[in-house]
């Protein structure tokens, strides 16, 4: 009751009493059919066109060499783009080695120490770790209604030879153009059923796109979950994150929906990194005694 279908060519709904009835009894035969619809009841579905490129970089010893890459674009199924894309194969396996390896140095505790001391920062239950380079930022919303504020009091990206190096690969490969981006933050999930609460990024401190790339572990990035539960609503999107993926966000997936991960979306230790351009105008060099997020 209350059926519509969607027809191509003419790419438009009808009732159901105007789909003859074969149609109608091979959809609800089809996994992708009346059963993909039903679970559609609590969550939207995304179709995914995948593509594979190349492009060819330098080794280490000044040899060419070829990156083959995939990449993943998500659309609702009316063929509207939903702002995601995601790009796997990005680093080799040997490559992710030594940036994890890089990591695992950057947020040791004698390594931290050595640190300016608002690049760090630990949530309330010390289940996840941040290091802001370049710039942090805190939230309005936290701040009893006042403006996100930007900050350049912490480390600089270059200290950090690794994090140029995965800059150069995106831009290299066309993901991101080149000098877009100036903010790297490092969010460390040291244990299981660590979390990121729902937000969005804030539009006024960040251009689009918005760039992760998943280490360590997979993971699932949710979109429309809301409270402090995560709970999931009816415009509930999951995205896997597997281990070396690149993500990037913009349009309706940055804009339109908060996004989060969920505890139990974190089954051990993992890793972020975010990368993004702020607007370096909401810079404020003075100091306030606020709480980052």
């Amino acid at each position: 009751t209350g059926l519509e279908f969607f027809v191509l060519p003419h790419r438009e709904w009808v009732g159901a009493n105007e789909v003859d009835e074969g149609t109608k009894i091979r959809w609800c035969n089809d996994p992708n059919g009346l059963e993909r619809a039903l679970r559609g009841a609590s969550s939207i579905f995304l179709d995914v066109e995948e593509q594979n490129h190349s492009s060819v970089s330098k080794s280490d010893e000044g040899k060419a060499k070829v990156i083959e890459y995939k990449h993943k674009s998500y659309r609702f199924e009316n063929g509207t783009s939903f702002g995601l894309n995601q790009y796997e194969y990005v680093f080799t396996g040997e490559e992710l080695k030594r940036i994890q390896k890089s990591i695992l140095k950057m947020i040791q505790p004698s390594s931290l120490s050595e640190l300016r001391p608002n690049t760090v920062d630990v949530n309330e239950m010390g289940t996840r770790l941040k290091l802001f380079l370049n710039y942090r930022y805190s939230y309005g919303k936290e701040l009893k209604g006042t403006d996100s504020e930007l900050f350049d009091d912490v480390d600089k990206i270059e200290n950090f030879p690794i994090i140029g190096e995965i800059i150069d690969r995106l831009e290299l490969l066309g993901i991101v153009s080149q000098g877009f981006l100036n903010q790297c933050v490092v969010n460390v999930y040291k244990e299981k059923r660590a979390s990121l609460g729902v937000h969005t990024d804030d539009p006024e401190l960040f251009e689009r796109p918005i760039l992760s790339l998943r280490l360590f572990s997979d993971s699932v990035l949710s979109f429309g979950c809301t409270g402090l539960q995560m709970t999931p609503t009816e415009k509930f999107i999951p995205v896997v994150l597997t281990k070396g993926c690149v993500t990037s966000m913009e349009g309706i997936a940055a804009n339109n929906f908060n996004h989060c991960i969920r505890p139990k979306d974190i089954t051990e230790f993992s890793v972020s990194l975010i990368f993004r351009r702020v607007k370096v105008e909401k810079l404020k060099r003075k100091l306030n005694d606020i709480k980052t997020e």
